[in-house]
């Protein structure tokens, strides 16, 4: 009897260290992914470039296809993350990712003739993880790895976002809570952007849209103050520094800002926008940095983002 008390104590012990063990792998795998999710979204990025392609259903699961890839740490390590941000609650969501097989074709002036074939993604979800009504920033988190100067293996991460936004079942390139749209129906101003994409919406009151030929500004009347000479700054950036104009490699970015008077469209405006016009400044642009800007007090408002 007393051997058959020990077994049985013993298989307790047993069982209550296994269970302890189970429990201190699950509480420490769970604290090293809540770890492998923290991030913080980078602003001003314009080494990694991107491109979220589709958003498309399979079943009950969300399916998100692209490429990522840093120009200064790509190799066979290099992977990208997606995260589906809740611009109202800040929660995010994590696709399960995978490498797409299958090489991918990337436009020339990201690559400069280098090979970045390998770096699709493909990240998917449940649909039912997504509230219905909330519109998600869609960002991407790239890691990658290098050598320090003393040899040693060490991790890259950044976060940046994709400027893409996802909501009741489309990809958009805007947030659809917050932007304003053109009151432009059935004008010439409506015709003329037929075929243009939206390169930024400033809730201040200002649209930009290009296309391969032209850059359009779009600003309501009322935001601005002609008497100190608006501006708009043109800065843009490329891959290969060659493809910068002459005496311009040295500064890093090509140079196109104009006077807001200066490139005025009497035809298009009304009675609510001016309408102002340039010609694209190069096919080879990979960033583009524009806003408002004042002499006197400087930028008014600003962004810079990658050039689709």
């Amino acid at each position: 009897m007393k051997w058959k008390s020990w077994k049985k104590r013993y298989a307790f012990h047993v069982a209550v260290c296994v269970i302890a063990i189970g429990i201190a792998f699950s509480i420490n795998k769970n604290i090293n992914l809540k770890r492998s999710h923290i991030y913080t979204v980078e602003k001003l990025n314009q080494t990694i470039l991107r491109n979220v392609i589709e958003a498309r259903t399979e079943g009950d699961m969300l399916v998100f296809s692209g490429w990522g890839f840093d120009v200064n740490y790509y190799n066979e390590n290099s992977g990208c993350e997606l995260i589906l941000q809740d611009t109202e609650t800040g929660e995010a969501l994590w696709p399960k990712m995978k490498k797409n097989s299958e090489p991918v074709q990337i436009a020339e002036r990201y690559t400069d003739g280098k090979d970045y074939s390998g770096a699709g993604f493909e990240g998917s979800l449940k649909i039912e993880q997504l509230k219905e009504d909330d519109v998600y920033e869609i960002l991407l988190r790239y890691t990658s790895e290098y050598e320090n100067g003393d040899g040693k293996k060490q991790k890259y991460v950044k976060t940046v976002t994709t400027d893409e936004f996802y909501y009741q079942g489309e990809m958009i390139e805007y947030n659809p809570k917050t932007f304003q749209a053109l009151e432009i129906s059935g004008s010439k101003l409506e015709k003329e952007l037929e075929g243009t994409k939206l390169f930024h919406y400033f809730p201040e009151g200002t649209w930009v849209y290009y296309d391969e030929k032209n850059i359009y500004y779009i600003i309501e009347k009322e935001n601005l103050e002609w008497d100190r000479n608006p501006i708009c700054p043109v800065h843009w950036f490329v891959k290969n520094k060659n493809n910068l104009p002459e005496g311009k490699q040295e500064c890093d970015f090509g140079n196109s800002d104009f006077c807001l008077k200066d490139r005025l469209i009497s035809g298009l405006e009304n009675s609510k926008y001016i309408v102002a016009r340039i010609e694209t400044p190069s096919q080879y642009i990979t960033y583009f940095t524009t806003g408002l800007y004042y002499n006197d007090a400087g930028w008014s408002y600003q962004i810079s983002k990658q050039w689709k």
